[in-house]
């Protein structure tokens, strides 16, 4: 799957999600705690930098924050 597969539009003109998945919670500690999560992060936000000015990322709160 791409990222561009997972980008779905809201209500509101020019806003845009990538929801998560409920399988990335179990993984959550380690790819915070190993920094392998910021690689993949950047990796797969590389192929939808055009299409975007800004991006938020939102994520839960947990103890490896």
């Amino acid at each position: 799957m791409k990222t561009e597969d997972g980008i779905y539009p809201t209500g509101y003109e020019n806003l845009f999600v990538i929801p998560a998945d409920r399988g990335l919670f179990k993984i959550s500690d380690f790819l915070s705690s190993s920094g392998i999560g910021a690689f993949i992060l950047k990796l797969r936000l590389k192929s939808v930098v055009d299409l975007f000015d800004y991006v938020l990322i939102d994520v839960q709160p947990s103890r490896s924050q």
